[in-house]
């Protein structure tokens, strides 16, 4: 009787430790594969990155640091191999910080054409955007539009280099607040003093 009880005992201890094996297992498995499906989707290459950048959701509140974010898209274009797919993509994505009037001026299809025959010329050259720098927030001109609408003026500049030798150059924004948001209006060529040289359609 105490042996049948033993073995009782023995049986029910075993149940448990294999049930309790396969609550873990099957814990530890759901547990894997959301961690797989975190890590998969979460963008890991720049062009993922910048991709992914949803501007409903988080748009830059200043002109200073849209300049930035608009950059950063610009030097990954200029320096990078993208598919045809891939700059439309980046293509829209810098339209998003465009203001209405320049798109107006400037139809889409239009534009990711341009931009792949400049970028393709850049890189045939040999020219590679090595760096830019944003003038500090402190230095932005406010300006009104004719409409009455805010404005103001920022200026970049951009750093290329040709095998060894670099060359800057400086360009000027034109900002203006629509919907609570500053875009891009247009900007102009400067030379180092800040002098216009030439004025140019936004890229």
């Amino acid at each position: 009787m105490k042996s049948e009880k033993n073995n009782f005992i023995a049986k029910c201890a075993l149940l448990i430790v294999v049930v309790a094996i396969a609550v873990i297992s099957l814990y530890y498995g759901v547990i894997d594969k959301k961690t797989e499906e975190a890590e998969g989707s979460y963008p890991k290459t720049t062009y993922e990155i910048l991709a992914v950048k949803d501007f409903d959701i988080s748009y830059p509140a200043t002109p200073y640091e849209l300049l930035k974010t608009y950059n950063k898209y610009l030097k990954y274009m200029y320096n990078s191999e993208t598919t045809d797919d891939e700059l439309e993509v980046l293509v829209d994505k810098i339209r998003c910080m465009w203001s209405d009037e320049w798109l107006e001026l400037n139809e889409r299809d239009m534009h990711v054409s341009n931009m792949r025959a400049e970028i393709d010329k850049f890189q045939k050259d040999g020219k590679v955007m090595s760096n830019y720098t944003v003038s500090d927030s402190s230095t932005v001109k406010e300006f009104t539009s004719k409409d009455g609408r805010e404005g103001c003026t920022l200026v970049s500049s951009y750093l290329y280099t040709i095998k060894k030798s670099t060359s800057k150059v400086y360009m000027t924004y034109y900002f203006l607040k629509e919907n609570g948001r500053w875009k891009i209006l247009y900007y102009e060529l400067t030379d180092e003093s800040g002098n216009k040289i030439i004025s140019r359609e936004a890229e």
